[in-house]
Parts: structure tokens; sequence; C-alpha cells
């Protein structure tokens, strides 16, 4: 069954929708103060190393989303015009047996914060991912699926999906100022914090190591490189107002694809094997087709990130430099 905004699965309004009305949020405020939380993970270190002014980059142990009542007294102390969320519980095989921790960052904890932003009255940026769509994919032709966008129904195959899908609800239920962004495939230069990696440090670890690479190819997604993604959210802030979108890089791949790109552009000579996702012993299920589009694409205004090859390339350059 397919459902759009308009069926109850998200808040009536404008939750996928620019309106004309609003003053958006960048483009009012010449220097807001940001409070950034998870501000040691991949993401979170991006803004950063961005150099907003006025930014207050907050740890996991200084903005605790699991902490609703410690939360809101650091965010009513900081007085933050904007909020971005980069934490988040995603650990997807361990959270099939977690189910509670995952719950309380990614749904709990997102409510929690959007309810603290109301009452603060600061705008709220937090992410998603593409973990909310499991199903199978509608058909353009027999050979083209069609890429979800912001109004097709979430159907998610696992705990960790599942933990997000109800925190994008409960952040557009809770705070009419809140940005909900999904994106899909995420890496960049690991930090402290979170899940100390990505895929693509996982590759070239295994490599370093002298695995035999072998990656799953039947499940197409698109990689999206942290700098793309917040360069694409300041973006945003500028032209749309609040509501759910999608910000991925362009493009698609397998991740066996993918992974041979990793180590083409690291000038290794190494094999990738391809492997069927049946074979390969995950406790979580992963979407067979997760690539992300948007119903915003054809506005001028909105984000056009870069092709995923030359984000990968980028980020290899930065990081062997």
């Amino acid at each position: 069954m397919d459902l759009g905004h308009n069926d109850g699965v998200y808040p009536s309004g404008s939750w996928c929708t620019m309106s004309s009305s609003i003053s958006f949020f960048l483009s009012q405020k010449a220097t807001p103060k940001i409070a950034l939380l998870g501000a040691q993970g991949q993401l979170g270190r991006c803004f950063i190393a961005h150099g907003l002014a006025n930014l207050v980059a907050l740890s996991r142990d200084e903005a605790d989303l699991t902490q609703p009542q410690k939360l809101a007294e650091k965010l009513e102390a900081l007085a933050p015009d904007l909020v971005i969320n980069c934490g988040a519980y995603n650990l997807v095989d361990k959270a099939e047996t977690e189910c509670g921790p995952c719950a309380d960052v990614n749904t709990l904890g997102v409510m929690h914060l959007a309810q603290i932003c109301k009452k603060i009255g600061a705008t709220l940026v937090t992410y998603s991912t593409d973990h909310v769509f499991g199903g199978p994919p509608k058909w353009d032709t027999p050979e083209t699926p069609i890429p979800w966008r912001e109004t097709d129904c979430p159907q998610p195959i696992s705990v960790y999906g599942g933990s997000k899908t109800a925190g994008e609800y409960l952040a557009l239920a809770s705070w009419e100022k809140s940005y909900v962004i999904r994106t899909c495939g995420l890496y960049g230069i690991p930090g402290p914090g979170g899940k100390g990696g990505n895929f693509v440090e996982a590759i070239l670890r295994a490599v370093a190591q002298g695995k035999l690479l072998r990656v799953v190819a039947d499940q197409v997604c698109t990689p999206t490189s942290v700098i793309s993604l917040v360069g694409a959210t300041l973006e945003l802030l500028q032209h749309f107002g609040p509501g759910l979108y999608h910000l991925t890089d362009q493009g698609f791949c397998t991740w066996h694809e993918f992974a041979q790109w990793i180590v083409a552009e690291a000038g290794l000579a190494v094999e990738v094997s391809p492997l069927n996702s049946a074979d390969w012993p995950a406790a979580a299920k992963r979407p067979n087709y997760s690539v992300l589009g948007s119903i915003h694409s054809a506005n001028p205004l909105f984000p056009k990130l870069n092709p995923w090859r030359e984000s990968l390339k980028d980020y290899m350059k930065q990081r062997l430099s």
C-alpha cells in the first residue's frame, strides 16, 4: 500500500513541502547561535570543520539524548537559535538485541529534543536514514526502479530502521520548526564518537589487515559524503522551510561496486568478490534498494549534491593528504 503525506503516516501540513510564507532560518539570522549535538562523530566533526560562526559543539557527555532533563537544562542555558542533532544510535546489527537503547536515542531522544527545542524556540535539524525503506520499490521501467521520495510510506525491516522512522514522526509531530533529513551510506573522517568508522574505512582497514574482500552485490544505495551533506544542509536552511527532506550524493551503486571504487581510488590492486546478501550472516536485514530521490529535485533552489564518485575521490584525497 502506497501512502502519501496526507494519508496519516506523518503529521499533516508542510512536512514535505516548501512554505512560501516562512522567512527561512539562515536568511533571517546574520549570526545564529548554533548548538551542535553529537559533535565527536563524523558528521558533527564536519560541521565543526565548516567553520560556522557562533557554533557550540557538544559531545555526548555534554548533551546526552537519553538524559532529557539534563539536556533541557543545557540547551535552556545556551539559548541557541538552531540545534543540529548529529547524535544517533547507528549500530544496525546490535540494535536487533538492543531495542531499548536504540529507541532511547533514535526515537525517544529525538522526541524529547524536539520538545525542548519547542520550549526554547529553537529550530531543530535532525538526521534519519534510508533504512526507513525496506519494501520493494516501484518501477519506472522493468529495469529501472524509482528512487524513494519523501511522500513514500516508510517500510522499515530492522529495529534500527523502525527506531529512526518513529523518531522522524515524533520530531515532526512535536515541533513545527523541525527539519528531518534522510540520507544514505554516510562516510567521513571518523571521530572518537559514534561507531568509530564507516564503510570506506572498514574496506581500507580490511585491506590493511590482509583480509579477503567479499561484499554484498545485491543491495543498491547512494554513498554520501559528510562534506556534501553538511553543505547541502546549510543550503537547505537558506531556502526551504521545516519538514522532511532527502539529501544524498547523486547516482547509485551496489555496495560491491562502492568497495571496488574505494580500493581503486586508494591505488590498491585488490580483488573484491561479489556476495549475495542471503549469504552474509548479518543480524539485521538491510534494504535491497534504498536510493533516495526528492519531490523537490526540480526546484532550482534545492541543493544539488555531487555525484558519489566525485565525492569519494575528494574524500580519498583528503584522507591520504
